[in-house]
């Protein structure tokens, strides 16, 4: 009969006591006290005191739960002359919840920093300050007071108070000796990552080159944040010295207050971009570029170590007709930093686009790679069957880094089923047993660099690949890289100029230096140049070893120019392997 009652299959434990059911901690108290009045109580100044702290508690926990940062106002100016920043009225919560708002101009002098320090920045904010006593009554019942004296009156009001405050801090990094025309973006991108760091990123490295520790060594379920955090300022921008000017910049310090705080933290957490930190940066970005004009003159990467990863650039007037214009006009202002692809869209699936680039990497433009982020360039040319939002033409295109997802094999792990007896190992199982990395999608060898186990040779006895040819094509390139694969498919019928031999898995072509110099004229010919290339196969596991192909003979050519490097796009597609060369010949 225990037993019964003990897992409930008995008669009692329809009955059974609901206080069994649940436990319960001890009360404790939430720290939030109020008032309770009774009648025959003589009332105090301390009990009107504890009705005005309940309703500042019941406050500052409804501001603390939104989350710190600017609701409205607070826009920041600099008077180089005078030396003096001033903030407009404005409203913030500090990160306590407490509200700062301000209903008069602030302004604070800048002339008595030091500015010793090569790394020095200051950070512009708004905080709170202590209370200002106000109004004037008269005091009754005071033991001693005189009745004209100036102790037979009070102040017993107390208005909350903000300022202004320029707070010094040391940014380290290598900011300080980029050139004067790119150190205030140089400065920006070391502060945005400073405040990527600060975040404690659990899945992305903390610093560049550390590593990433594993995903059981996290507390994932500890909360996010751990502690109310106490008051301390709302920062509303950055100031800086170069040269001897004053620099303010708003959206590299300012953020919006926008989202929760345990939002903010596990975003952090996860390697992801809070949306407060993606439209900072966006909109640091766009200030800054609306400060000078962009021409081919003034590129980008002479202004720009890093842009956000995704918004927007200014459409020069004309350039929207000519397709070719614009997309030289997009190759020169980003100075061959980037590969560029082109596509035309509606204005809604451009600005759709900027949105879902929130959490990529930023576009670094300032350090030179064999391999450059891509870039997608957005063009508003399609017209909005909306007629709400229809126009004759947008003033600019949109940018966004394209993802960077290439297609790798898994092969043997080490102690699995081997070889039978007397059988090679595959290709990429010899480049592992060597200890190398298989070739992502889109690597290739660098030059001069050998080709790796598994590449030219086979690892048995160092006996080549069966040889395997592949078509080449010369074409004449569509204005618009959305276009390559229409274009690809029409000369896929047309005849290949030559023929390259490779070995089965390797990249390095074998043919001599005939059979190049023949591609080499077909390509310069007519005053020509090699802007891309498309390489097609029927097999997509075959995509990266296309990709590397490609840019071999990229490499053997020796048409890549450094300032507008060529791109290389694979595609899966019908039919024998081929390499389809995109021309621009001169006008």
């Amino acid at each position: 009969m225990m037993a019964k009652l003990l897992d409930g299959n008995g008669p009692a434990a329809a009955d059974a006591d609901p206080s069994l059911e649940s436990v319960s901690s001890p009360a404790a108290a939430s720290g939030i006290r109020r008032f309770e009045p009774v009648d025959g109580l003589f009332l105090r100044a301390e009990h009107l005191k504890q009705i005005e702290d309940y309703a500042r508690d019941l406050s500052l926990v409804n501001g603390l739960a939104g989350g710190p940062g600017v609701l409205y106002g607070y826009t920041l100016d600099l008077d180089p002359a005078k030396q003096v920043v001033g903030a407009t009225p404005g409203l913030a919560v500090d990160p306590s919840g407490r509200p700062l708002r301000s209903p008069a101009r602030l302004e604070a002098d800048l002339s008595g920093l030091s500015r010793s320090d090569g790394g020095r920045i200051w950070i512009v904010e708004v905080l709170t300050a202590g209370s200002i006593p106000a109004g004037n009554e008269p005091m009754y019942s005071a033991v001693c007071a005189t009745p004209c004296g100036p102790e037979s009156s009070i102040q017993p009001w107390r208005d909350d108070a903000v300022q202004l405050r320029i707070r010094a801090e040391t940014l380290y990094g290598d900011w300080v000796g980029t050139r004067p025309s790119q150190r205030l973006s140089a400065l920006v991108s070391a502060y945005f990552d400073q405040e990527r760091r600060n975040g404690d990123p659990w899945l992305t490295p903390i610093a560049p080159g550390a590593a990433v520790a594993g995903l059981a060594s996290r507390p994932w379920a500890s909360a996010a944040p751990e502690a109310a955090p106490g008051p301390a300022g709302i920062p509303l921008g950055l100031l800086a010295r170069i040269g001897d000017k004053w620099i303010l910049d708003v959206w590299s310090a300012r953020r919006d207050r926008v989202l929760t705080p345990p939002d903010t933290a596990w975003q952090n957490h996860l390697g992801l971009r809070p949306r407060p930190v993606f439209t900072a940066q966006v909109l640091q970005f766009e200030d800054q570029l609306a400060d000078e004009t962009i021409d081919t003159k003034n590129p980008l990467p002479s202004r720009f170590v890093e842009l956000p990863p995704a918004g927007f650039l200014p459409l020069p007037t004309g350039l929207r007709e000519d397709a070719h214009g614009l997309e030289r006009w997009l190759h020169d202002i980003f100075g061959g930093a980037v590969q560029l692809h082109l596509e035309v869209c509606s204005a809604d699936v451009a600005l759709s686009a900027v949105a879902l680039g929130q959490h990529l990497d930023r576009i670094p433009l300032a350090v030179p790679t064999k391999n450059p982020p891509a870039v997608q360039i957005l063009i508003p040319a399609i017209s909005a069957d909306l007629p709400a939002v229809t126009t004759t033409r947008y003033g600019w295109v949109a940018f966004v880094r394209s993802p960077r997802i290439g297609q790798r094999k898994f092969q043997s792990v080490p102690g699995g089923q081997a070889p039978a007896a007397g059988e090679a190992p595959a290709a990429g199982e010899a480049r592992a047993a060597a200890g190398e990395a298989p070739a992502a999608a889109g690597e290739a060898p660098a030059a001069g660099e050998a080709p790796a186990a598994g590449g030219e040779a086979s690892a048995a006895g160092g006996v080549p690949d069966e040889a395997s040819t592949v078509g080449v094509h010369v074409v004449t390139a569509p204005p618009f890289r959305g276009r390559y694969l229409n274009r690809v498919a029409e000369a896929a019928a047309e005849p290949v100029i030559t023929e390259l031999s490779f070995p089965e898995s390797g990249w390095t072509p074998a043919d001599g230096d005939e059979v190049i110099e023949s591609i080499r004229e077909a390509v310069t010919r007519d005053g020509g140049r090699l802007v891309d290339m498309v390489v097609t196969t029927p097999d997509a596991d075959r995509e990266p070893l296309m990709t590397a192909r490609a840019r071999a003979l990229v490499m053997r050519l020796g048409l890549a120019e450094p300032e507008s490097p060529v791109g290389v796009f694979p595609a899966v597609a019908d039919g024998p392997e081929a390499v389809y060369l995109m021309i621009r010949r001169a006008r």
